[in-house]
């Protein structure tokens, strides 16, 4: 037996997505953290001017996708004099491998912040080993 100190794939999670290092990246999709706790990781992602119906969370083949789509109307007796803001359409990734129970994995959005909780499968989880006396 052996122990391994290569990182699990939740801990990629926190060094794979460096804003400082992809500035153009950054502003082209949301921000997102993630939170590891002993049972869980929690994503959450900022997803300002964007309703629940805009947004396709789905997972398949070990991989969480995050796609959104907003698409910005102009009144009928209006016309654009100054456009900053624009339609917005990105996708995101991350691979969960089979570290995730699926069937668990619940996802909730309020004030424009995407909250996905992930629970752990209990195979990673640490857990208490009892030492025996003989």
């Amino acid at each position: 037996m052996s122990l391994s100190t290569a990182p699990t794939l939740f801990d990629r999670f926190f060094t794979e997505f460096d804003p400082a290092r992809a500035p153009r990246a950054a502003a082209a999709r949301p921000a997102v953290d993630l939170v590891a706790y002993e049972d869980r990781v929690e994503l959450i992602a900022d997803l300002p001017g964007l309703a629940r119906e805009d947004i396709d969370l789905q997972y398949g083949d070990g991989v969480l996708k995050i796609r959104a789509e907003r698409e910005l109307e102009v009144p009928e007796d209006g016309r654009v004099v100054r456009r900053e803001r624009g339609a917005r359409t990105f996708s995101r990734s991350f691979a969960l491998g089979d570290e995730v129970e699926v069937e668990g994995i619940q996802a909730a959005m309020k004030d424009g912040v995407l909250r996905i909780t992930l629970p752990k499968s209990e195979r990673v989880r640490p857990r208490q080993i009892e030492v025996k006396v003989n």
